[in-house]
C-alpha cells in the first residue's frame, strides 16, 4: 500500500485530490483475507490502532472465496490484479493450491508477490 500511496504522492499536486485518492485506495484496490480469527482481530486491531481501520480486510479462507468482498457493492467480484501470498507452507501441496486459486481469480496481467 505504501508504494500505491507514494505513487499517488509523485503524480498529484493537489492536497485535496492526494487525500481522496488514498481513500479510494483504502477502499476499492485493497483487499485482506485471514482464515484464522485470531490473526484476523490481531489485524483489525493493528488497523485500528494505526488509524487505518477502512482498509478491507474479511475472515475468509481464500481458497473458498467467491471474489465478492461484502463492502459496498456486495454483487461485484473484487477487481484484482495483483496478489501477495503468505499460504500455510505447511498445507498439502507446499501452498501451490494458494497460488493457483489466486491465478484463477486475476482479473488481467499475472502478479504475485
Amino acid at each position: 500500500m505504501n508504494d500505491m500511496l507514494n505513487d499517488a504522492k509523485d503524480n498529484i499536486q493537489s492536497p485535496e485530490e492526494l487525500i481522496q485518492k488514498e481513500i479510494h485506495i483504502k477502499a476499492k484496490q485493497l483487499l485482506g483475507l485471514e482464515t484464522l480469527s485470531s490473526v484476523y482481530m490481531l489485524a483489525v486491531l493493528n488497523m485500528i490502532l494505526m488509524g487505518d481501520g477502512s482498509s478491507n480486510i474479511l475472515n475468509e479462507d481464500s481458497l473458498k472465496f467467491n471474489g465478492k468482498y461484502g463492502f459496498g457493492d456486495t454483487d461485484k467480484k473484487f477487481p484484482a490484479d495483483a496478489f501477495i501470498l503468505n499460504p500455510p507452507y505447511s498445507a498439502s501441496g507446499n501452498g501451490m493450491n494458494f497460488v493457483e486459486r489466486a491465478l484463477s481469480m486475476m482479473n488481467k496481467g499475472r502478479h504475485l508477490y
